[in-house]
Formats: structure tokens, sequence, C-alpha cells
């Protein structure tokens, strides 16, 4: 992961110290370097996609991980604002925190703004595949199953 590594000094400084707790950063951390390892370690390509995407932090981690084998990545989230009591702006801001956190310009990266559970099934349709998915969006038991 040696092209990643100078990238990671940008993420942790992505996560707002006033909105966790340094346990929480740790975790948010840990969550984002397991992704990254996991896209690191798909020797065919990355096919990613992530229901939930807020700020883009997790995405871009995999986006910085999976470099030249990244194939596509597909990112929904209804960007609800204040969502969880915390910031939810919008797709805008994603490409602004990829900017921010180093990716280079040109990943095959697509954002759907809306409720998972209405565009999911539309995305299945196109036929696309995926080997590595990020379930991050509806936090209820129900909602969670059905994305």
């Amino acid at each position: 992961m040696k092209p990643f590594d100078e990238h990671w000094g940008n993420i942790i400084a992505a996560l707002p110290s006033a909105a966790f707790t340094s346990e929480q950063r740790e975790r948010a951390f840990g969550f984002r370097l397991t992704l990254a390892n996991m896209a690191a370690a798909k020797k065919d390509g990355v096919r990613y996609l992530e229901i939930g995407v807020r700020l883009g932090h997790s995405l871009a981690a995999v986006l910085l991980a999976a470099g030249d084998r990244l194939e596509y990545a597909v990112g929904v989230d209804a960007f609800i604002p204040a969502y969880a009591d915390e910031p939810n702006p919008g797709a805008e801001t994603v490409l602004t925190s990829f900017y921010n956190l180093g990716v280079p310009v040109g990943h095959p990266v697509t954002i759907f703004t809306g409720d998972s559970h209405e565009l999911l099934p539309g995305l299945a349709r196109q036929g696309k595949t995926y080997n590595l998915i990020l379930v991050d969006g509806d936090h209820t038991t129900e909602g969670a199953a059905q994305d």
C-alpha cells in the first residue's frame, strides 16, 4: 500500500475533532484502514458500492487504495441535512473532500442523490457487479437489511 500511505494524514485530518471523541476518531480511522486494505487486496480490480456517503471520506480511502485498479465506484446517499445531528451537505462536498484528501481527478465515480431503497433496484437492473460494498446508509434494522 505504499502509494496510499502518503494520504493517511489527510484522511485523519478530515475527521472533525469537534464532532468525534478520540475513541470515535480511532474507530473511524480503523474502519477506513480496513476498507482500504480490502480494496488494495483486490487483484482483479475494484468495483465498489457505497450506500451512505455523507462527506466521502470512506469512499476516498477506497479510491486511494484501489488506485489504477479501480474499475468503477458508485455512491448513494440521500444527503438529508443534519442527519444524526451532523452535517450532510451534499454530493458537491464529497468532490471537495476528494480534492482535499488527495484523490486524483479522473476516477470513474458516480454519486447518486436519493433514497437508497428507491435507487438500488434501478442500479441492480443496470447489470454492474460489485466486489466491495459498504452499507452505511439507513441505520434502522429494517432499512439496513433492505440496503
